[in-house]
């Protein structure tokens, strides 16, 4: 009796537990951002944003030449306590060590996808119409052509192309739906947090390899060659940091498939690129990892691709950026 007891009291719980993740979620998909209170984000007025980042709310390029990074998540900062170990601030304390005059400002916001990362780039444009940039380096990856994300009240990204459960689904609540998500999403946390994500690389590439169908990407091409049409008629240079997807560290890169097929995207907007994942294929677990649907790196992993993008915005130098300062000895 006692172990009946047991299994139905268990069983119990496991439904409640079941009812109270479909009433907390309502959606497919959402991924948790920071508390109430704290909250780094909100809906803006814009329609084509969704949502804003408030660090970018109201800015004002200034006299100093400004860089401006456009992305995602990826170079937000997003996971980082100390923002000043993000790409921006690194970038910029490294060009200034190199004894360049410029300003690195980070329009990054997580879970942008490239059409509201161009509209972000115009209205700051816009807002600024008396300041040229010195340049704009723009983040691209595999996940640039899916559907944006919606800001709710208590200050989740939610995938907007996922529809809300009409009430509680009771099939859904027999299958254990919403507890199965929730199981999934941590033990791929833990594996791209461990050595054995190395075994799990080819079937992880396998899951985004429907990703690379160029009718998916049509709207994507055209937000490019639109990001390309505005920089050129304002003459400011512009290049693409193409970033991986988790599941890219996890393959050699003669197997990778999404970063040519970027390559290629990004070729037939007439921009040019460069293509990062080379540089961070043989990170560590520690120094990047999936947490939720965004790929998190250390700052040592940002140490090994600042090199690439300091040489290509030093060729930007003849377009805006000040050149080094003289030495003490009058030498450069």
């Amino acid at each position: 009796m006692r172990n009946v007891t047991i299994f139905i009291l268990s069983l119990a719980t496991l439904f409640g537990l079941e009812l109270g993740l479909q009433e907390r979620e309502r959606v497919s998909f959402a991924l948790p951002t920071a508390e109430r209170e704290t909250c780094p984000y909100i809906d803006s007025k814009d329609l084509n944003l969704g949502y804003v980042s408030k660090a970018v709310i109201g800015i004002e390029l200034g006299q100093v030449p400004e860089l401006l990074l456009v992305g995602d998540s990826i170079i937000a900062g997003d996971g980082f306590e100390d923002k000043s170990q993000s790409l921006g601030p690194r970038l910029e304390q490294v060009m200034t060590q190199k004894g360049y005059s410029l300003r690195v400002r980070n329009l990054a916001v997580p879970g942008y996808n490239l059409s509201q990362q161009l509209r972000l780039l115009e209205k700051v444009l816009d807002e600024n119409k008396h300041h040229r940039p010195a340049g704009v380096l723009l983040t691209l990856n595999a996940g640039d052509a899916d559907s944006t994300f919606k800001l709710t009240a208590d200050c989740r990204l939610v995938d907007s192309s996922t529809k809300p459960h009409r009430g509680r689904s009771i099939a859904a609540v027999l299958r254990l739906e919403s507890l199965q998500r929730l199981v999934f999403a941590k033990i791929i946390l833990a594996i791209n947090r461990s050595s054995f994500s190395d075994h799990l690389g080819s079937r992880l590439m396998a899951a985004l390899q429907p990703r690379l169908a160029e009718r998916r990407w049509q709207k994507a091409i055209q937000d490019l060659k639109r990001i390309r049409a505005i920089v050129n008629e304002r003459n400011i240079p512009i290049a693409v940091l193409i970033f991986p997807y988790s599941a890219e560290l996890t393959v050699p890169i003669d197997e990778n498939p999404i970063v040519r097929f970027l390559v290629t995207i990004v070729t037939k907007a007439g921009l040019e690129s460069i293509r990062l994942v080379d540089r961070l294929i043989d990170l560590n677990t520690d120094e990047a990892f999936l947490d939720g649907n965004a790929l998190h790196l250390s700052p040592a992993a940002y140490d090994q691709v600042l090199p690439d993008i300091v040489r290509l915005v030093e060729s930007f130098n003849e377009m805006g950026v000040s050149p080094p300062l003289p030495s003490a000895s009058g030498h450069q």
